[in-house]
């Protein structure tokens, strides 16, 4: 028991360090949700006050007469801002929906983590449990024939902390994909509003 406690600290420890990781990030997501609640409600309130503002203007302009070029002008500008103001809805809407799915990918990996974790504690503990009835039951001759079902057990475990650890590479890997393409569609989004 001894010798596989070492390794199994060391696989629970980084499950619940990759679940720690997993949450943090899941708030950072939930925070970055809602700020796109936020700009797509601003970029839509800015459009349609311009919009207003433009048809407010073309009205005006027809009511006093005002030259051709500033009538032409002042029907011209209703149409690209509206225009405008749809992509730039439809933008947000993509980019909300792409950190959804990631939410939920960061759940997902959570709640696997999660599962990993206590089946971690299930293993420990029906391994102290067999050792404590082979204390109890076997003398110095049978726990020598309990050994190689010992060492089974131990080879099982050693190839399940493998499989965690081999997880936990991969959700870390997916993790950095995630930062990089959350950084570009922001960076996207950002040059899409210097744009407008």
């Amino acid at each position: 028991m001894n010798e596989l406690s070492k390794p199994f600290n060391l696989v629970y420890n980084q499950q619940k360090k990759l679940c720690k990781e997993l949450q943090a990030f899941a708030k950072k997501l939930d925070k970055q949700l809602k700020s796109t609640k936020v700009w797509k409600r601003v970029t839509k309130a800015i459009f349609l006050t311009a919009f207003v503002a433009t048809l407010i203007f073309s009205v005006v302009a027809v009511t006093i007469n005002a030259p051709p070029f500033v009538t032409a002008l002042a029907a011209g500008l209703a149409a690209p801002i509206g225009t405008v103001g749809k992509s730039c809805d439809t933008r947000w809407k993509n980019c909300h929906a792409k950190l959804e799915k990631k939410k939920e990918l960061i759940d997902m990996m959570n709640m696997r983590t999660l599962i990993s974790i206590v089946e971690l504690k299930r293993i420990w503990s029906l391994l102290n449990q067999l050792k404590t009835n082979a204390n109890f039951t076997l003398g110095e001759e049978q726990e020598e024939a309990v050994k190689p079902v010992m060492l089974e057990i131990q080879k099982k475990l050693e190839e399940f902390m493998a499989t965690i650890e081999n997880l936990s590479t991969e959700a870390n890997e997916s993790r950095r994909h995630i930062e990089l393409a959350m950084n570009m569609i922001s960076q996207r989004v950002g040059d899409v509003i210097h744009r407008s």
